[in-house]
């Protein structure tokens, strides 16, 4: 990969990895491709984009080879684990240089522009998770194309299947592949022909998704007051009930994010506690939160669900506050990240409808899905992790 199109990955890296209302934990995912188009520089799996430079976090990968996965038909024929399994190593045998394992989503960008930026950011994620296609009608300035809309799809090889499909459509409609692309309960992607022209581009579909629930959502509510003793006791439980049930001490934090501390007290809470919005909260809360009306009420609700495969990491109490319990120290920065952005999520769309959560189905293929153990393995050994 030449320098200056090095360069360009690292800037947008940087530049949406820096920003917590773009990236949490450091999700999403960038790309560019060389002058010529035969390759692509991509983010390695599991690194946090902030943290990108011109010797680490990204891998080289032969465009066609990527875009050769395609051809291969019978992967929709496959059971998902070895078919995600075939696709991770046809994937790894695209490589041509940088370090770390090639992303799952390397074909979904392989696919579109010379400068590709993929986002969790949460204004387009209240839009994503509420009002969604509907919406876009109504951010979209006069005479500019609609983003390109995608209804919900597992992540890796069923999401660039459905992209591809948008994209072939939007290519015979307007004689060009879409631009921005604003997928269900997932995030946003903005493709362009350079990286200051991708950033602009990305900036400006948060900004107008931004702007659409400013009129409409309620202000932050105002957090529980609560007193040292108070958050002393519920942090001794959250130690007793987690060790109890695990067999270790966890690492406990109380947030004091307006955010979380706003929506405890509240009924928008519940949907926090009835599911979860996107496959990163999965990765790094757990399938949902746990809410309890009292602190007396809290090993009933903590303990039968701390076996689960991704068990709740956000803790939330009537009156004394939320709190973020994890195994390691390192993994309390991606939950609360996390469970910051889903609060925030809710509170827009609150305006506009509401927030929907992720089906059954599509909670139990993330669980089970090898990319995303890989990316959870990895939180503890560095600040933060990304897929």
């Amino acid at each position: 990969m030449d320098q200056d199109r090095l360069a360009q990955l690292i800037e947008i890296s940087r530049a949406v990895g820096s920003n917590p209302d773009y990236v949490q934990a450091g999700g999403g995912n960038t790309s560019v491709k060389s002058s010529d188009g035969r390759t692509m520089a991509i983010k390695a799996s599991g690194v946090s984009l902030a943290s990108m430079t011109d010797s680490y976090g990204w891998v080289e990968l032969d465009v066609a080879a990527v875009l050769g996965i395609f051809d291969q038909h019978d992967l929709s024929l496959l059971p998902t684990q070895e078919r995600e399994e075939r696709v991770r190593q046809h994937f790894s045998g695209a490589t041509l240089g940088g370090r770390g394992r090639p992303s799952v989503e390397s074909a979904l960008h392989a696919m579109l522009g010379t400068v590709v930026i993929h986002t969790h950011a949460v204004a387009a994620n209240a839009l994503n998770c509420g009002p969604g296609a509907k919406a876009l009608a109504e951010i979209t300035p006069p005479g500019e194309v609609l983003p390109f809309w995608i209804p919900y799809t597992d992540p890796g090889w069923t999401l660039a299947m459905a992209v591809k499909a948008a994209a072939e459509a939007h290519q015979r409609e307007h004689g060009r592949a879409p631009v921005a692309l604003f997928m269900e309960n997932h995030g946003l992607l903005v493709s362009a022909p350079d990286a200051r022209e991708c950033l602009a581009l990305h900036n400006a579909w948060v900004a107008r998704a931004a702007q659409y629930f400013a009129s409409t959502a309620p202000p932050c509510a105002r957090g529980p007051e609560v007193d040292s003793a108070t958050l002393e006791a519920a942090t001794a439980e959250l130690h007793r009930i987690w060790r109890e049930a695990r067999g270790a001490t966890p690492f406990v934090r109380h947030s004091v994010s307006p955010e979380l501390s706003g929506i405890v007290s509240n009924e928008a809470a519940e949907i926090l506690a009835s599911g979860v919005l996107t496959p990163d909260h999965i990765v790094y809360t757990g399938t949902r939160a746990v809410l309890a009306e009292s602190l007396q009420e809290l090993p009933g609700k903590l303990k039968p669900v701390l076996e689960e495969k991704s068990p709740p990491r956000l803790v939330m109490i009537r009156s004394i506050g939320a709190f973020l319990v994890a195994d390691d120290p390192v993994k309390l920065d991606a939950a609360e990240a996390l469970a910051v952005a889903a609060a925030k999520i809710v509170r827009l769309a609150s305006g506009r409808g509401g927030a929907h959560i992720l089906r059954p189905a599509s909670v139990d293929f993330i669980i089970n899905w090898e990319a995303e153990h890989y990316r959870a393995g990895l939180v503890a050994s560095q600040e933060s992790a990304g897929g």
